[in-house]
């Protein structure tokens, strides 16, 4: 594969819903040459003053076998935590959890007024509060669990769904358009999700969405996934997103683990609001997002700063 053959599999992003990122950023995220940015942009990159669409240069990258892009580094990285089957995906794990959130004024915010993040499988155990920025640090001990899905009603959704939809970065203002991700046939987790759940209504199957934030790297990522309560009583996960990247980047096994299971590499957050951060210098058409890193606790170490950090 090459850049210009993952631009073939791209779906454009709406011109309504393009957001758009400039050239060193395009670079950078794909890892190329100016020469190979160019030749895309002769294949049909939307290219406008200088900027490119910051979902489709995404997606160009994702599909692009290069491996050395931002978004396939991603999945690459994925892909080793994924590589062993079985008890890896569901035993508990401890983890160091850092928060924090930035002011767009930076040293000039007038306010020192922030809000934790709610998550409420994390226990915050400090907290520090500078000019234009808060952190927070604590513990999550993440836990999953193997299952598989019995409904045959959800069976069938999911399995139509895969057949019928491809993994694509999406802007936020398109992922609630369950009418357009039907018509588009591509989509990221909140997306998929906004289908499967129209999908299962319509079958009689209640199910609701979660939001949460995946350990895909030292920093996590927006995640979303379905719950439901199976034919057998118990409760059950559905991940369309990852099962999609697992036919790009996994496994199969991994693939049938996103049917009825839940990862150990999953966080949840109390609300889809969740995710921004309360601060007095947020504005209408702004918001602040929480970001996180997680660190392992392997078994013997005292949680804390590493040795080498702040060495010369």
């Amino acid at each position: 594969m090459s850049l210009v053959g993952g631009l073939r599999d791209v779906v454009p992003t709406p011109p309504e819903h393009r957001v758009w990122i400039s050239r060193a950023e395009a670079l950078d995220t794909l890892r190329c040459t100016p020469e190979e940015l160019a030749q895309l942009v002769a294949a049909g990159l939307v290219e406008e003053d200088g900027r490119h669409d910051y979902c489709d240069v995404w997606n160009v990258g994702l599909l692009s076998g290069t491996g050395r892009s931002s978004p396939e580094r991603i999945m690459i990285f994925f892909a080793r935590m994924l590589k062993s089957y079985g008890a890896d995906w569901v035993s508990a794990r401890a983890y160091e959890i850092v928060g924090w959130a930035q002011c767009p004024r930076a040293e000039h915010c007038p306010s020192s007024e922030w809000s934790a993040p709610v998550l409420p499988d994390v226990q915050w155990q400090h907290e520090e509060i500078q000019a234009g920025r808060a952190e927070w640090r604590g513990r999550v001990e993440l836990t999953g669990n193997t299952a598989t899905v019995r409904d045959p009603r959800v069976r069938e959704v999911w399995d139509d769904l895969l057949r019928r939809y491809r993994f694509h970065f999406t802007p936020m203002t398109l992922s609630s358009d369950v009418a357009g991700t039907r018509h588009r046939g591509v989509g990221d987790c909140d997306s998929l999700c906004q289908v499967l759940m129209s999908e299962l209504l319509d079958r009689g199957v209640a199910a609701e969405q979660e939001s949460g934030y995946i350990f895909g790297g030292a920093r996590l990522g927006l995640h979303s996934w379905v719950r439901l309560v199976d034919a057998d009583g118990e409760v059950k996960i559905l991940d369309p997103a990852m099962a999609l990247l697992s036919d790009l980047f996994f496994t199969p096994e991994y693939k049938a683990f996103c049917c009825g299971s839940g990862s150990n590499r999953v966080l949840r957050r109390a609300s889809r609001e969740g995710m921004f951060a309360a601060h007095p210098c947020v504005t209408e058409d702004g918001r602040i997002f929480y970001e996180f890193t997680l660190r392992s606790i392997r078994p013997g170490r005292a949680p804390g700063p590493r040795c080498s950090e702040g060495a010369g």
